[in-house]
């Protein structure tokens, strides 16, 4: 393998680094993913286990492209992410998950393409999938600002760095994150160094990973707070950070909250069919409130709708919409009342909840 030079024509050696520990049931879908990559004769994949005492070490020995295996016990996830950076000797490096796998099998030539010597990172985009039900949809991470622009916040299955930035100027993944320390260096990264933001999608993340897991979204919540703040990072969706002038909102999305936690019931008709207008924070906790509560949904709904799904779900135009249908109102402020009256006049059978109402339990009928 050869490095990059300046003007690219060199292939960029690309390291790849998987942990696992008894991920017999997933990890093969992970491997056959680098296997079967067109670029795969400049891609070194190590392999950091932590000991398993299943038979992992036996999937990933059919898998000869794997260049390094690592078994031994470890203190966690960063631990072995940094024993993965220190064997690396590829220019860029990339961390995929045991139960993830690449989208498709030319996406890491894709990467390489958009790689020179004066970029420090790469970033794309990844789809969710939930392992159960096998639904997927585009990953779109919280909004953050980092001197005053917007990015969103990516997903570390999307992310390449230059591996010697990453080992010898930010020493690795910093352990004293339990969940957030690949999100703290991407964030320092986008923050301080030059990079390149790509609309391809580089893989499939299963949502079934810790940092998803209702019991440690606590600790994710605090991790995130506390490295935002580290950072100087705001974000637009953190509904902890409001101004005065938001107070109004933020008292009745700490009411939603609260009634997502179970202290409150929702008092409406649970056989229908439900959609909500809009995509952004609020319509996502109603969302999240329907599915609390088992409440049949269908989808989102915007004005000119979206190719992408979002959750899984299509977002539909007003246009598309036939029949009766019910749709919930997510679109906060002073303007949601000509935005109710405008669904209703590109629907005339429509019925429009405002989010206020149904957090408030209203029971509506036909």
């Amino acid at each position: 393998m050869i490095p990059c030079t300046e003007n690219n024509t060199a292939k960029c050696k690309i390291s790849i680094v998987t942990a696992t520990y008894n991920s017999e049931a997933v990890v093969r879908k992970c491997l056959e993913s680098v296997a079967s990559q067109s670029y795969i004769d400049s891609i070194e994949h190590i392999i950091i286990d932590g000991g398993s005492t299943d038979h992992t070490l036996d999937v990933i020995s059919m898998f000869p492209h794997v260049q390094l295996v690592v078994s031994e016990k470890d203190r966690g996830i960063y631990h072995a992410f940094n024993k993965g950076l220190n064997a690396a000797t590829g220019e860029l490096i990339y961390y995929l998950g045991s139960d993830d796998y690449l989208f498709e099998p030319d996406v890491i030539a894709k990467v390489a393409n958009l790689y020179s010597t004066d970029i420090d990172f790469i970033s794309g985009k990844v789809v969710m999938e939930e392992p159960v039900s096998g639904r997927r949809w585009t990953h779109t991470g919280r909004d953050i600002f980092i001197k005053d622009k917007a990015y969103n916040h990516p997903a570390h299955q999307s992310f390449f760095m230059r591996t010697s930035v990453l080992r010898d100027t930010y020493g690795g993944f910093p352990e004293c994150f339990k969940i957030y320390s690949d999100s703290y260096i991407m964030l320092r990264a986008i923050s301080e160094l030059n990079g390149v933001f790509t609309p391809e999608i580089i893989a499939v993340f299963s949502v079934s990973g810790i940092s998803n897991s209702n019991e440690h979204r606590a600790t994710t919540q605090k991790e995130s707070t506390l490295i935002y703040s580290l950072l100087g990072i705001e974000s637009k969706n953190d509904i902890y950070s409001v101004s005065a002038s938001n107070l109004s909102n933020f008292q009745s999305m700490k009411a939603i909250v609260t009634a997502l936690l179970g202290n409150k019931s929702i008092n409406i008709p649970s056989n229908v069919d439900y959609k909500i207008f809009g995509v952004a924070e609020m319509s996502m906790i109603i969302y999240e409130l329907l599915l609390n509560y088992n409440i049949a949904f269908s989808g989102f709904v915007t004005t000119h709708g979206e190719k992408h799904l979002i959750k899984g779900f299509p977002v539909l135009s007003l246009d598309t919409l036939k029949g009766t249908e019910v749709i919930i109102n997510g679109i906060e402020g002073p303007h949601a009342r000509n935005v109710a009256e405008f669904i209703k006049s590109k629907n005339k059978n429509v019925t429009v909840i405002e989010w206020k109402d149904f957090i408030n339990g209203l029971v509506w009928s036909d």
